[in-house]
């Protein structure tokens, strides 16, 4: 008798094999589907990088690794602007030399040092050096909302005389 109970159990036809699999690809849609909206790894952000033919700044989309605090999410965007456009179309902000030293962000403000090789124009730039720092703060300022200030800084120091009182950048609308 539970030989008989055992061997109808595993003898499916093809109608109860279809609903067997039907179930438990539902049940794997759902899971996989939970787990994704979830467990969020990416966070979406905007690198902004001048058209090489026009000039005019293009957003570009990337995908980034979540980071623990806001220190290290805003590091990591600077590094992704220092690396460069995936786009071939699009053209550098800074040139490939460029390091970044630090960045602090305390009280809403984000302190960001980059190496002396941003001074340095990059071959064929679109960008003048100013608006190479407005470009920078204004794709931080859009991706991060809790930063609210932006200093700026070449080696630790304020760039050039005439930004003795601090380099601090607001937020602009882009078009």
């Amino acid at each position: 008798m539970l030989k008989r109970g055992i061997h109808a159990a595993l003898n499916l036809d093809s109608g109860n094999l279809r609903l067997v699999l039907g179930v438990l690809f539902v049940f794997l849609l759902i899971l996989s589907l939970t787990l994704y909206f979830l467990s969020n790894p990416w966070n979406a952000r905007v690198l902004f990088f001048p058209e090489g033919a026009t000039g005019k700044l293009v957003g570009e989309r990337r995908f980034l690794p979540p980071r623990r605090g806001l220190t290290a999410e805003v590091e990591l965007y600077v590094q992704e602007l220092i690396l460069g456009p995936a786009d071939p179309l699009l053209s550098r902000i800074v040139s490939r030399e460029v390091r970044l030293h630090s960045v602090i962000v305390q009280d809403g403000k984000a302190y960001v040092s980059l190496s002396r090789e941003i001074l340095e124009p990059v071959p064929d730039a679109a960008l003048s050096f100013d608006q190479t720092l407005q470009t920078i703060a204004n794709g931080v300022l859009y991706n991060f909302p809790r930063v609210r200030g932006l200093y700026l800084l070449v080696d630790g120091q304020l760039p050039g005389e005439q930004y003795a009182d601090g380099f601090t950048i607001e937020k602009k609308l882009f078009k």
